[in-house]
């Protein structure tokens, strides 16, 4: 079987029949879906009780049709969401040089391979792009189809082979942040909510990929392209995520029925205007400082003093 010319679509999924259902229906609504080779990693059950889950999710895998090829991969034992995905992107790369990869709560708009695929081809070539984001945040807006950020979104992405493998995902970066004046302001001043989940990650408590890419992006001055409208709903605010808690605010996200992008160039002045609308999305500075206030507490009172104060709504600004 020869190669599709096109971008692979690779789906991490694990229990979630209602979500994966929503993502594939979706997905294969979009237009280049029929020319699109998917790739759909199911993780193992961890315990009996998740035993029925897996395989009612693989048996509605083995019914997915209305794509150019489905190679499905079915996980023996339980690898875990970042190691499943890990993996199941190595064996994509065996054969493509680039890859859309999706969660199973990620619902596409009709135009998501479009704008991802024209992206990898736009910027094949230029080392200062990391990766493609289909999600763009409500309120950081854009007159054009595209923009240019200094941010990582991993709700529908893409990236190429030879920029993928640049970020090992270890606790090594997010220590460096915390420990250097320098990147530790840089991160403050481009995305405050980071602080949080770095420290998690230093500290072994947690794994996210979107957060260690965000890292390499802000320490190596790379960019990610984002749709001027998001291309992506995350319907995995439900408590039903591994990541995501219960939020009624995403709910409602709006995506866009583009189905066609122009490309424009970006200036360097356009990228800091994007920057700053990023900045203030995040709270701007005085998110910042309630977020380094809250830090530097656990750092000199521990986590339950840490806690105490979260709680206290004096406190939020």
């Amino acid at each position: 079987m020869e190669l599709s010319s096109l971008a692979p679509v690779l789906v991490a999924t694990h229990t979630r029949i209602d979500h994966l259902m929503q993502t594939i229906s979706a997905l294969r609504r979009n237009e280049l879906a029929s020319k699109t080779h998917l790739f759909i990693a199911s993780d193992a059950a961890r315990s009996e009780s998740e035993q029925q889950k897996v395989l009612r999710i693989r048996e509605y895998i083995n019914s997915i049709d209305g794509f150019w090829a489905v190679t499905k991969i079915f996980r023996e034992k339980n690898f875990g969401h970042f190691q499943n995905f890990q993996d199941a992107t190595n064996m994509v790369f065996r054969d493509y040089d680039q890859i859309i990869k999706l969660e199973d709560d990620i619902v596409t708009a009709p135009g998501f391979l479009n704008f991802m695929n024209q992206g990898l081809l736009r910027y094949k070539n230029d080392k200062r792009l990391i990766s493609i984001s289909g999600h763009l945040w409500e309120g950081v807006t854009s007159s054009g189809d595209t923009m240019l950020l200094p941010a990582a979104n991993g709700w529908g992405w893409a990236i190429w082979r030879d920029r993928f493998y640049l970020n090992d995902h270890s606790p090594s970066l997010a220590k460096e942040f915390l420990n250097n004046p320098y990147l530790f302001l840089k991160m403050c001043l481009t995305n405050p909510s980071l602080l949080g989940m770095v420290n998690a990650i230093a500290n072994k408590k947690l794994i996210a990929g979107d957060v260690s890419w965000a890292l390499y992006i802000i320490k190596n001055d790379k960019l990610v392209l984002f749709p001027g409208e998001s291309l992506v709903r995350n319907i995995g605010f439900d408590g039903s995520g591994q990541n995501c808690t219960a939020d009624e605010k995403f709910h409602q996200q709006s995506i866009s029925i583009k189905t066609n992008f122009t490309f424009d160039d970006h200036s360097e002045g356009d990228i800091r205007d994007s920057s700053k609308k990023l900045f203030l999305h995040y709270g701007g500075y005085p998110h910042m400082i309630y977020q380094i206030f809250l830090y530097s507490v656990e750092k000199l009172f521990g986590k339950r003093g840490f806690e105490s104060l979260r709680k206290l709504k004096n406190f939020v600004f």
